[in-house]
This record gives structure tokens, sequence and C-alpha cells, in this order.
């Protein structure tokens, strides 16, 4: 549930409500708070926490939890997912029976990802599964893209998952497009919060001053001049208060003098006519200690420590703490918890800081970077806040370095999002100090930057971006080098993700002569690169169905493949024979396809490297099916299953499921397909693999037509051609669920439309069939065509028998 409205109009208030009812049912209520970075000015992008923030209060009582049940609740919580989430929340290592969390298997940048957002959904449903869960999460503009990510998985979820609840508040002028996106998803409601009118705003005035009914002349005003924000109401209250028209009788009730009761007095007050005005009053009647107070608090963020607050602003600590306690009376801070304090208000902050001279903003900045990082080093959680104060205090090269490092760090979280934006932050500091002359070897380093940028770009699939940020830095490499040709060779990556054949190909010529015209030498590292050009190449052809030109390139190159290539190269070029093989032999796979996958397999053994191993195993396994080799490929596929089940390696493990499901489905194993299949649905779809999911279902649709439910064959098996429709690539096992659809078809006495399925099938872009059942479709759709068709029924018939015969229905 999404509470959507502008600032000030109730949002916090109404989610707290929430979440009191929730608590007075007996519901687990936690709550996160997201905090954004700047304010005024054009606030660098990206919040000021670490990754997944917002859930640490999660994780937190997570790990509360795990501590006080013992080993069996921490492993019901956790097990092994407590050593990926531990690098988020220090709290879960040492838990009872988990130990000292290890590093985590190394996984590829997206599949490592897909773990972290998979860890907390799980842990998530594993805590509300006891006990029925309400999560509060304020201020979602501000969130890191990591927990954002989160939430959109969860609103993806079936409605059967454990009892939980989200809630969270979003400011409806500060939307960012990500927000927009998950307001949409099929499991949100969202609720527009608006502007109260005249019964609500009084009603609002009764509860605070515990009145029956204000004056209708106040009323009448506060309605008009407050135009229904609450926290307006609220502060033309306090200037009532503050004016002597608004006082506490002995008993502490509340009264409006005779001015307050005549409609044309209180209007005609000198009372501020916007929100920004009434808050500026408010803050210009502290004292000058107060002042310093609020300014140094606004500079510092919407949360601080309080020993920060009182630090260095040069008055007396007598005059500092009172100043500090009136500042509380006052409402304008308020205890946070754990020795912090925080704005009341988000415009309170934001007013204070816009009145703060720019000089005199710069150099707060700077001196609250100064004191972090003297009291805190180079904490990873304040990388992003020592970068924003020293870019706002105009220090470039500790900004640049921050930034940096943030950079970095939000890269490791697999938070890819901020760590572009902190990236395009630092070449911007970078770019200030090139300016001013400071650094001379800055030149190279912006080189480097912006190569790491387009790399990140590239992982996200931003490609037109990383492209960009690739051809920034090829204006700082020399004319002809390895690094030229490294990024000529990434530009070229960047055209073949999208398809785009000729451009990645001309990008890859472009970096052979940038390799051939090197001054380096053809050294070890010449090799790697040009060697890695050439299977890049050789991927071009693949998808670019383009058989005789990767045939050349494959005889050009595996020569030298077999003298100079190192082993992850050898194993890349075997997997690039493969990828060959398959596209010419339409996945029924030869002897030699079967070969090249064992060679592979057996590189990537000798690097060592598990997460390679499990996807070449993976390969092995799924090659081995294709050649009808069940038995061999069930023993590959499950030992490269459990692999990939220890490392958290969704996408892989999609893979692994559905072809165990399909391997089990030709060999006519109804329960173990129904049981792959529901797990490979489950895996797919958390890792967004839609092409996978709709194996699950079109493996659930065969299924379910053994057990004769039709109509739920029927709708599986449409569902699963409906998720391959929109994929960029077509998805090559579809007779999985076209097969399924016409005995359906065929049953129902519909033979045109279960012929039509069968000519599908026979597409050439589609796994080739056995010849015998090839045979048979193509019977069926000539009688079709051409006539006669009175035995069609007949052939029909046959063709599905056969099918059934073989293994495929």
């Amino acid at each position: 549930m999404l509470i959507r409205g502008e600032s000030g109009v109730g949002k916090t208030r109404l989610a707290l409500e929430v979440t009191r009812l929730a608590a007075q049912r007996g519901l687990l209520v936690l709550t996160g708070q997201c905090v954004g970075l700047g304010v005024g000015e054009a606030a660098e992008p990206g919040p000021s926490t670490a990754p997944l923030h917002p859930l640490r209060p999660l994780l937190l009582t997570v790990a509360d939890l795990a501590r006080a049940g013992g080993e069996a609740e921490a492993q019901r919580l956790l097990g092994a997912r407590g050593a990926v989430l531990a690098a988020y929340e220090p709290a879960l290592g040492g838990l009872p029976g988990l130990g000292e969390p290890t590093a985590p298997p190394e996984l590829p940048p997206d599949a490592a990802r897909a773990r972290v957002i998979d860890s907390v959904r799980q842990t998530l449903f594993a805590l509300a599964a006891s006990t029925p869960l309400v999560l509060l999460l304020d201020d979602l503009q501000w969130m890191d893209e990591l927990s954002l990510s989160v939430l959109e998985t969860l609103a993806e979820e079936p409605l059967a998952r454990p009892p939980v609840l989200v809630v969270g508040t979003y400011r409806s002028e500060e939307t960012p497009p990500v927000l927009e996106t998950l307001a949409r998803a099929p499991g949100v409601t969202v609720i527009p919060l608006g502007r109260l009118d005249g019964a609500s705003v009084g009603s609002m005035v009764s509860g605070m001053l515990a009145l029956r009914a204000p004056p209708v002349g106040v009323l009448d005003v506060l309605v008009r001049q407050s135009d229904g924000n609450p926290f307006f109401v609220a502060e033309y209250l306090r200037a009532a208060i503050s004016e002597g028209m608004l006082t506490r009788d002995p008993r502490g009730r509340w009264h409006f003098d005779e001015r307050g009761t005549a409609p044309d007095s209180l209007a005609a007050l000198p009372l501020p006519r916007t929100l920004a005005e009434l808050i500026d009053r408010r803050l210009s009647r502290l004292d000058g200690t107060g002042h310093a107070l609020v300014a140094w608090g606004s500079v510092l963020g919407r949360e601080f420590d309080a020993e920060l607050l009182l630090a260095d602003t040069g008055h007396s600590e007598g005059a500092l703490l009172g100043a500090m306690e009136a500042l509380r009376v006052r409402n304008i801070l308020e205890e946070a918890g754990a020795g912090r304090l925080r704005f009341g208000h988000d415009k309170l902050r934001e007013t204070a800081y816009e009145r703060i001279p720019v000089a005199r903003r710069r150099a707060l900045h700077q001196r609250a970077g100064e004191l972090l990082e003297a009291r805190h080093g180079e904490a990873a959680d304040l990388l992003p806040v020592l970068a924003h104060h020293f870019a706002r205090g105009e220090v470039h090269d500790k900004a640049s370095h921050y930034f940096v490092q943030a950079a970095r760090r939000a890269r490791a979280a697999y938070a890819n999002g901020e760590a572009i934006a902190f990236y395009g932050s630092a070449l911007t500091e970078g770019q200030a100090l090139l300016a001013s002359g400071d650094d001379p070897g800055r030149h190279d380093a912006l080189g480097a930057l912006q190569e790491e940028l387009g790399d990140v770009l590239a992982l996200a699939g931003r490609q037109a971006e990383a492209r960009a940020a690739y051809q920034q830095a090829l204006t700082r490499a020399s004319g002809a080098s390895l690094g030229r040709a490294r990024l000529l060779r990434k530009e070229g990556k960047t055209w073949e993700t999208h398809h785009q054949h000729d451009e990645a190909l001309a990008s890859y010529a472009a970096a052979e002569r940038a390799l051939e015209a090197s001054q380096e030498g053809r050294a070890e590292g010449w090799w790697h690169e040009w060697l890695q050009l050439q299977v890049d190449r050789v991927s071009v052809h693949y998808f670019a169905a383009r058989q005789e030109e990767m045939e050349d390139l494959v005889r050009r190159v595996q020569p030298v493949v077999e003298q100079r290539g190192a082993p992850v190269q050898r194993a890349s070029f075997f997997q690039a024979l493969v990828q060959k093989n398959l596209r010419a032999e339409r996945y029924r796979t030869s002897s030699e396809t079967v070969e090249h996958a064992r060679a592979s397999l057996r590189a990537r053994e000798e690097v060592g490297e598990p997460g390679a191993v499990a996807s070449a195993r993976f390969a092995l396994g799924a090659v081995l099916l294709w050649h009808d080799a069940f038995g061999e490929a069930l023993d590959v596929l499950t030992e490269a299953l459990r692999a990939v089940e220890r490392r958290g390696d969704l996408p892989i493990q999609a893979r692994c499921l559905t072809y165990l499901a399909m391997l089990h489905r030709r060999r006519r194993k109804l329960e173990p397909t129904r049981q792959w299949s529901n797990q490979g649905l489950e895996v797919a779809t958390a890792a967004r693999m839609a092409d996978y999911a709709g194996a699950a279902q079109a493996n659930l649709a065969w299924v379910a037509l053994r057990r004769g439910d039709l109509g739920h064959a029927e709708r599986q098996g449409l569902a699963a051609l409906d998720a391959w429709k929109p994929l960029p690539l077509v998805y090559p096992f579809q007779w999985t669920a076209l097969l399924p659809l016409a005995c359906i078809e065929q049953r129902r006495g519909r033979h045109a439309e279960a012929v039509a399925r069968l000519h599908a099938a026979l597409d050439p872009k589609q796994q080739r069939l056995p010849d015998a059942l090839g045979a048979c479709f193509a019977r069926c759709v000539k009688t079709l065509e051409h006539g006669p068709t009175a035995h069609l029924g007949d052939l029909l018939q046959r063709a599905l028998t056969e099918a059934e015969r073989e293994g495929f229905l």
C-alpha cells in the first residue's frame, strides 16, 4: 500500500495510524526510514545511507529473534541467507548455529544482485510465517535502488504468500520514475492523499486543541489560509499562540481571545501567506544560539548525532544545551533514539537550510565533512555523506575521492543505480579539479572513471549511456594502445547486447586495428585482448545467424586459442563452438557439440572459479538433454543445481530446474515434472526470467493435460506463449506449450486450430523435432493447406500419437 501526497499533507501520520491499529491487533510492526542527501540546491543523486538501510529494522529484528530462539530459529529465519545479508547488517553475524558469516560464493553481478534481493524476500517471508507483519517505509522517494527492487519483487508475489503488508509513503512532487512503475504493479494499492476540506480542518483543530468545535470565523480563515494542508494548519495555530490570540486558561484549556473569534481580526493579522513564510516566521523567533544550532543541524541532515550538533559552533556549552532544549520544546527538533536528533518535519530543515548565506553554507558543509572524517575515518556507510559535504563545501579533491569510493562500494553491493549516480558526481568533481589545474594526473584518472561508469551502465542494461561513457574514455586514451582496443571492444558489446550486429562488428574491427597498431608489443596481455575480441565476434555471428562467417572465424581462431589461450579463453571459445553448433543443429545436438561442451567444462574446472564451473556444467547438461542422453543429463543437471543452490545463483538455478522438468517430461514422469516445474516457476519469477517462467508454465500445461484437466492445461499453455511473445529473441522450445494446446484443440474437434499449433512447432527458429515426428506434422500442414481434408482428423491423431511415443506429448 503506497500513500502519495505533497509534503505536509499528513502521509506519515496516516501511515502511523495504520501501524498503530495493526499493533493493537497483534501484528508485528516494523518501521524503516529513507533518507535523502541534499536539500535546497540541486541535491546529489542517491540516498545518504547504505544499500538496504530502510530494511535494517527488519534484519535487526530477525537477528534478535534468532539469538533469542537459538539455532533452530536462526536456521528457520536465515540459514545460508545470513552470509549474504551480513554484508548489509553486521548484527546477522555470529548467530546461534550459523557462526561468523563467510563471504558468499562469487557470482556474476546480475546473479549476485538477484541473490541479495531473493535473500531479503525469503527472510521477510520466514519472519511473517510465524507472525503477520506490517512494514512501514517512510519517504520512498529517497529509497535506495536495491531496496526498491525488493519492493518490486514483493509487488509481484501471489496472495498465497505469508501475510506481509508493506506501507510506504512518498512525496507526489518528488516521485521518481521507478516509483511510478511500482505504483502501477498489480499487487499495489495507491492512496492519493489530498488536502483537507473544511470539515476535516475543523476536526483537526478540535483534536489538537481539545475543543468541541472551533469558532466558525477561525475555521473559515484557517481553511482559506492553509488551503487544506495539515502542516500549514498546525503552523497557523502556532503563529496564533505566539501572537497571543490562542491561550490556555488555568485549567489548561485552549481559548481564542476576542480578536481570534472575529474572522476579520484573524485574517487581518500580519501572518505569512505561504508555508515557507510561516516556518521562516517561527524560526525568526529563535535567539542567536538557536539560529546557529538550527542552521548547523540543517547542514548535517534530517537526522544526526546530538554530540555533533554541539560541536564547533562558537558558543558555550551551557548556551548550546539551553538552545537545544528550547528547540525540542518548540518541536523543531525531536529525539530519534540512540543519542540522535531529527527535525520535526522536513519543511523545517529545508527552510532553515535556505536561510543560510551561500558562503556560510559552503563553510559549514566543509566543516561537517572534516568533523565526520576525523570522527569516523572512511567508514563505509558514511562515504556518500562525506562526498556530499565536501562537494557542497567545494573541496573537490576530497569530494571526488569519496564519490569514487561510494560508487565502488555501491557497485560491490549490487546497487547499480547509486553507483552510476556517484560515478557521475565523481566525474563532475574531477572536471572541477582539472579546470583548476590542481591535479596534473587527473586527465588519465577521469578516463579510468569513465570506463568504470561505462561498465556499470552496461551491467544495468543502459547500453546507449554505457557506449557514451566508453566514447568519453576513448577521448582520453592514446591513439594505439591496449586500453583503446579494450574500450572499443566494450563499445562493441553495448551494440551486441541489443543485437545491433553490424555496429558491433564495426566496433570490433576498430578494436582490432588499434591492437594491430599498438606499440606495446604482442605480450600476454595483447594476445589476451585479441582472443577475447575474437570470442566476442563469434557471439555476434551466432546471434545474427551468420553461419558461414562464424565457421570461417572459428577456423582462423582455433589454432591460436589452442596455442596461446588461457583456460578461461579456451572455455569461452569452446562455449562459442557449442553456440555455433546449436544454431546449425537447431538444438538437436550432435556428438561433436557434446564434446565441445565437455571441453568447455574441463577448461572452466582448470580455472577453478566455482560460478563459471556451475554454469559450464549446466550447459553440458542441457546439451546432453538435447542429445537425448537422458541418464547422464540427469546426473549433470542435478549436480549443477546443487552447486548453484549453495551459491544462490538464481538465473542458473532457474535454467537447471527448467531443463530437469523438460527431461522428466520427455521420460513421461508426471510428478517429478510437476515438482521441478513449480520450483522453476518460483525461481524464474523471482529472477524475472520471463522465458523460463513460460517454460515452467508450458510443462505444467503438459502435467494438467495428462491428468485430464483440459481447462487448466489450456490456461497454462496460453500463459506460456504470452510470456514468450514480447521477448527480443525467439524462445526455441515452444513445442512444450504448442503440443499440449494442439492436443486440446484436437480433442475439441478443432482440427484446423490444432494443425496451426503443429505448424508453429515446425518454425525454423524452433528446436528441430525428430525426423519422423516432423514429417507427421508436415503432412498435417500440407493436407490442411492443399486437401483433401477428409482424413485430416486421422492424420492429426497419428501425429499426436507419434509425439507421445517420442516423449514430446
